[in-house]
């Protein structure tokens, strides 16, 4: 992928040469009425788009792959298998990281993403989709798939987005839903990089959400609702807790040895929560008070009366390892 990656650039001579001693012997046809109407056009980015989508289809049309949909996806495939490892589920460090091209390695989480998401390429997605359930660990691929397809995620029922936090990569919205439960949510949205030079956010946000999978039915780890990518952001949805340790430490009254008792009770189950992850071999990386978060014992229980009423959860795995 490495050499097919630096063929892609237009300056590349060697590749201007081959272009042209093709264009000799090959003359593609690209229906212009059909180009059109999957990239409209204006006055601004008519030339570019043009130019740029009349060289992708006649490449298209001199690969094979192209004419048979069970081979293109039988390589999509393998491919996908190979990213992820076989134990955890989740990416290879062989293949991927955080900056792949610092790294030496073709950024190909940001290749498949253009690819997957092509207009010529939707009609094999739910073919490709099937072939997922196949990738062990069960659902690593499906969740791959899904965050580097925007057309499985429907973000559309998360309105009135309200910023309620943010940090190095990404920020955290509180949104309203149409369902009756649950009324708000939380988003995490990070930025889908500009270049494929940039970092590489998928590499982090595949952890996230598969530790949050892993322990999706533990009270201790924050509930995960639904995830996927736009054409802009890559999105995690999530339960919308009452308020953050610091949050909740800031509104104490008295002296720390009136609240000793509690203080003592949410240490403990922090550490218990930490000592859970240990022992599946997850590290959190990101302990703070901020990504501490408080819930309430029971649905019915709105106040905390006592240590005994509080439910400490681990939020914000997103440099986990």
């Amino acid at each position: 992928m490495t050499g097919l990656e630096q063929s892609l650039s237009a300056s590349n001579s060697k590749m201007q040469v081959a272009m042209d001693a093709k264009r000799k012997h090959h003359s593609p046809t690209v229906n212009l009425k059909n180009l059109t109407k999957e990239f409209p056009l204006t006055n601004a980015n008519m030339d570019e788009v043009l130019t740029e989508n009349l060289f992708y289809y006649s490449e298209r049309k001199l690969r094979k792959i192209y004419e048979d949909d069970e081979l293109h996806v039988l390589v999509l495939s393998l491919m996908i298998s190979l990213l992820l490892t076989p134990n955890r589920g989740t990416l290879d460090e062989h293949y991927t990281s955080q900056y792949p091209i610092d790294d030496n390695k073709p950024n190909i989480l940001y290749i498949m993403h253009f690819h997957l998401n092509h207009p010529s390429n939707q009609h094999i997605l739910p073919l490709l989709l099937q072939r997922m359930a196949e990738i062990n660990p069960y659902p690593a691929g499906q969740r791959l798939l899904k965050l580097l397809c925007i057309s499985f995620s429907d973000m559309s029922i998360y309105t009135e987005k309200k910023k309620i936090g943010g940090g190095a990569y990404g920020i955290v919205f509180e949104c309203n839903t149409n369902l009756a439960d649950p009324r708000t949510v939380a988003i995490k949205e990070t930025k889908f990089p500009s270049s494929i030079h940039d970092r590489c956010a998928l590499h982090d946000i595949f952890t996230e959400i598969t530790c949050l999978e892993q322990f999706r039915l533990d009270p201790a780890v924050t509930d995960i609702y639904d995830y996927g990518v736009t054409d802009s952001s890559y999105i995690i949805v999530m339960k919308k807790y009452p308020v953050s340790l610091r949050e909740w430490r800031n509104k104490q009254e008295g002296s720390w040895m009136d609240n000793l008792a509690t203080y003592l009770t949410i240490y403990k189950d922090v550490l218990k929560t930490v000592s859970m992850l240990h022992s599946n071999n997850i590290t959190h990386y990101d302990l703070k008070s901020d990504n501490v978060l408080l819930d309430y014992k029971t649905n019915n229980n709105m106040q905390w009366n006592s240590e005994s009423d509080i439910r400490v959860v681990l939020g914000d795995f997103g440099e986990c390892k």
